[in-house]
């Protein structure tokens, strides 16, 4: 390292000594000195301390090949740790870092300001393309006359739910503590979606942009489970809605839907989905829920209500837990062995090897608007959508037909029961 002492005017010879003494750099090792000041001092007659100070007072070290990167400056030091810490080879004098910091931060203020500006167009073009969309959705909304059963019915259920205490705005689902839409937020997000597509629901231009994202191609991405809607009806027609719902005709034009037939087995699917879920999560499992699981749901609640296929799902999980237990057994094989499970248990059931089981429903798997609106309201009979099948339900309005007996008694009538066990659900 090339360096050079440079003196301050008042330094005497005896200071100028020190100094000299002091800033000796020793040739074999890095940034290492041949005396120490103690030693200096020792000759001088000087603490350690006060030498640090005559050399720091009265000379400062001048680094001749260490050059500030920007402006060209030398480097100077006045204590020996300066000279220690000094990195050569990237050294920045203080005015020149100090101009670098401001324009950095200039860059990083017009930078920020930019994405702001960004940002700010990207709210307002999305402002504008929700108004367009409820303009259009204003000028697009279906005669009460002219709405499905299926609509109808679902329309209905979102009242029920989440519909506001003045029934012109429903409140989110993250907010809504009552009843639960449906079983699952997936279906929830699906009922949502379908109508607001029919413009049943209409965008609250004054929140939406909070939850709604523009997509490439000039379509929505709608976060369901934050966003709230404006009912496309006033209260007087709502309410209109309900009752008609209970209505004789009404219920009479649902029993030869095919729709119809798809929402309830739809709705009792996510029921026994979500069982499956909460079962399973209470044992540290967790099975895929695929369209393969999804497919073998469907094909037990064909024969079993949901009361008996929960049964299923408990002996099914059960059994997982306890294959977990056994040497070498993960996580993940057990959560894979409830597919199997079920798939037994149901044989067993079908082929008499094992009694069928109706479990009651708890305040841990509440009924959701949705099965209220499709099973209790259609057949009057509470919870019938838990405790019979969607064919049983629906064989009750051919018989109903034929022998004007009520729902209740025709069910009874069909329902196949051997030797059932009513037993709780465990909670979980």
């Amino acid at each position: 390292m090339e360096t050079k002492i440079e003196y301050k005017s008042d330094a005497t010879q005896e200071f100028k000594l020190i100094c000299e003494k002091y800033w000796s750099l020793a040739t074999d090792r890095k940034n290492s000195f041949i005396y120490t000041c103690r030693e200096i001092g020792k000759e001088f007659g000087f603490s350690s301390n006060e030498i640090s100070t005559i050399a720091k007072k009265h000379a400062t070290l001048i680094i001749l090949d260490c050059q500030c990167s920007s402006c060209g400056t030398h480097k100077t030091c006045c204590t020996r740790s300066e000279l220690i810490q000094l990195s050569i080879n990237s050294w920045t004098c203080d005015d020149c870092r100090h101009q670098i910091q401001q324009l950095e931060r200039r860059d990083y203020l017009i930078e920020a300001e930019k994405i702001r500006q960004q940002e700010l167009e990207v709210k307002r073009n999305l402002i504008a393309l929700l108004e367009r969309h409820r303009q259009f959705q204003n000028l697009s909304i279906p005669s009460v006359k002219d709405i499905s059963n299926i609509d109808h019915l679902l329309l209905v259920a979102v009242i029920e739910s989440v519909g506001a205490d003045n029934l012109e705005t429903t409140i989110s689902l993250r907010d809504n503590l009552q009843i639960p839409l449906s079983p699952l937020h997936r279906l929830d997000a699906k009922i949502l979606r379908r109508l607001c597509s029919k413009n049943l629901l209409l965008f609250n231009t004054h929140d939406a942009e909070h939850y709604v994202e523009a997509g490439e191609q000039g379509d929505l991405k709608i976060d369901f489970f934050q966003i709230n809607f404006n009912f496309a009806y006033n209260k007087a027609q709502l309410h209109q809605l309900i009752i008609d719902s209970k209505g004789e005709e009404f219920r009479n034009n649902l029993g030869e839907s095919l729709e119809y037939r798809e929402w309830c087995q739809r709705i009792q699917l996510e029921e026994c989905i979500r069982y499956l879920n909460k079962r399973s999560e209470m044992n540290d499992l967790s099975p895929s829920i695929s369209e393969k699981m999804e497919s073998l749901l469907d094909i037990c609640l064909l024969s079993y209500s949901i009361s008996e296929v929960y049964y299923i799902i408990w002996g099914a999980v059960e059994n997982a837990s306890s294959y977990r237990n056994k040497p070498c057994i993960t996580r993940i094989h057990a959560s894979n062995s409830i597919y199997g499970n079920i798939q037994r248990r149901y044989d067993d059931i079908t082929n008499y090897n094992l009694k069928k089981r109706q479990y009651n429903r708890d305040s841990q798997h509440p009924q959701s608007a949705v099965e209220k609106v499709f099973f209790d309201r259609v057949y009057r009979i509470r919870d019938c959508g838990f405790r019979c099948t969607v064919e049983a339900l629906l064989n009750s309005f051919e018989s109903e037909e034929v022998s004007n007996q009520s729902p209740y008694t025709n069910l009874l009538n069909m329902q196949n029961d051997y030797s059932s066990v009513i037993v709780n659900v465990p909670k979980i």
